[in-house]
């Protein structure tokens, strides 16, 4: 994960919950998700480029812990596409749990 300051360290529960608000059962590109929390956040995260990388460093941890299934490489944003886990479903969307299989 990349440094970023103490000020975008207090948000980081807030761009977690922007990134689950953003992202569904279904496959959604890393890029639009990006987009969405930026924009849904927009003076919470640092200026410059290095807002956009926050929330992929936010996602990559989300992925890592479960949080978030992947498929392809979420490091690239324009390829990589995630979605929520089962455990992850907002209860009151009417969402499916996602069948399970390979997510690599």
């Amino acid at each position: 994960m990349a440094p970023f300051n103490s000020a975008a360290a207090m948000t980081v529960p807030r761009i977690d919950d922007a990134i689950l608000a953003a992202v569904g059962e279904r496959w959604t590109k890393v890029a639009m998700v990006i987009a969405k929390v930026e924009k849904a956040m927009n003076s919470a995260l640092p200026s410059g480029d290095e807002r956009l990388q926050v929330i992929s460093d936010r996602i990559e941890s989300l992925v890592g812990s479960g949080s978030l299934a992947s498929r392809g490489n979420v490091k690239n944003w324009r390829f990589g596409e995630i979605r929520r886990t089962g455990n992850n479903l907002r209860p009151d969307s009417g969402e499916k749990q996602p069948k399970q299989g390979n997510i690599g």
